[in-house]
């Protein structure tokens, strides 16, 4: 039997697609990987990237629980570590 190895999508970052493993939120409570977050307000300026609304540094709250699941996952499939998903998922992920 097959078995389909899939991520949830909770655990990828909105940015770069990548499994988390610093999640925060921001004031609107959308959740990124920390760095992917602090890389665009350097390219991009000071604000959430889905709800365009100002948001800084210090504004963002480690998502504990997110984190506490996505290291018990990795923990049972150890395959998942540093994966990105699919372009076609990307894409309609972003539709």
């Amino acid at each position: 039997k097959i078995q389909r190895r899939e991520i949830p999508d909770a655990y990828l970052d909105k940015i770069s697609f990548n499994i988390m493993h610093d999640p925060v939120f921001t004031p609107d409570g959308i959740t990124y990987e920390r760095q992917s977050l602090l890389d665009h307000f350097e390219r991009n300026g000071h604000f959430d990237p889905i709800t365009r609304r100002s948001c800084t540094e210090n504004q963002l709250v480690p998502n504990l629980s997110l984190r506490e699941a996505i290291e018990d996952f990795l923990k049972e499939n150890g395959w998942a570590a540093g994966k990105k998903i699919s372009k076609i998922k990307q894409i309609i992920l972003r539709l």
